[in-house]
Order: C-alpha cells, then structure tokens, then sequence
C-alpha cells in the first residue's frame, strides 16, 4: 500500500487505517512516503501497527515526523520483538533436550526443534525487519534511547543503526 503526497489522508483516514492495519494478515510493506504523516497521525497509527503480525516494511520517508513520532516508531519495533520472545518461549524455549537420548543426539535434536520454532514464530508473528525514516526531523539521541531502554538491544541496536544510517543528513545531535 502507498500514499503519495498528492493522496492526503484526514484524521478519520488515518483511524481507519489504524483499524486495517490491527486486522490484516497479508500486508507486508507500507509505504506512506512524502505523505506529510507528521507526529499526531503517527499516534492514531500506532495502536494498528502494533497489534499488526505481517507488516515486515515501513517506509516514512519525508512524514514530517520529529522525535515523538520516532519514539512511536521505537514502541512499535519493541512491541514487535517482545511478541515474538513471548511466543518463543511459551510455544517452544521452556523445553530441555532429552537427555535420556544420549548427549549428542538430545542437543542435535533439541537445536532442530529449536529451529522449528523459529520458523514457527516467524510464521506466526511477524514484525517490522525494515524502517524507513529518511528526511524527518529525527535527532540521534531519541533513537539512541529506544535502543538501550530495549532488553533485546542486540537486534534492537542494528535496527536503530539501519534506522539512522538511511535518513542520511538529516541526523540532528
């Protein structure tokens, strides 16, 4: 889905965009680009993107976003990933390799069932793998702030690393 800039949505556009977005299970790249989005329509939006499991890709290029619509964005990804650690260890990390097998053969088969899991969460969650927050009003710190605040901050901190490798000149320290 995109919105180019001659394709402004009102407030009640947004709302129920918010509402598609919590529902669908097919969407997987949004693009609101130039779409002058700003930080009170990121706010309505956020509520669907959270509850979202497909969207893999996000692009808000030039929404006139600042740091409040970048701390939403930091809530979205968190939110994300903490859905995708819960499913892990209800459905599949609680379990042990069974030792009764002989040592190597439970690792060997407790690493397969750890990659089915994987795969199943995959499957089954989904996320954002890929922001797009190029020419907003974004400074440096309020990223910089998400990332640590994150207990997953490995994965965290690439994400916010990309985030700000791709709004190229515009980072304001």
């Amino acid at each position: 889905m995109c919105c180019t800039p001659s394709q402004r949505l009102s407030t009640s556009g947004y709302k129920t965009l918010c509402e598609g977005l919590a529902r669908t299970c097919t969407l997987r790249r949004l693009s609101l680009a130039g779409s002058h989005l700003g930080d009170a329509n990121m706010l309505l939006l956020q509520e669907g993107l959270e509850k979202n499991c497909s969207l893999e890709e996000l692009d808000l290029t030039a929404c006139g976003l600042s740091d409040v619509g970048a701390a939403c964005v930091a809530s979205v990804i968190k939110r994300h990933a903490d859905r995708r650690v819960d499913m892990a260890f209800h459905r599949h990390l609680r379990e042990y390799p069974d030792l009764s097998l002989g040592e190597a053969r439970a690792q060997a088969t407790h690493r397969h069932a750890l990659h089915q899991a994987a795969r199943d969460v995959d499957a089954a969650c989904g996320g954002i793998m890929h922001v797009e927050l190029a020419e907003n009003e974004v400074r440096l710190s309020t990223l910089e702030m998400h990332v640590y605040f994150n207990p997953l901050s490995t994965q965290f901190q690439q994400i916010a690393c990309e985030m700000c490798i791709l709004r190229s000149g515009t980072i304001a320290h």
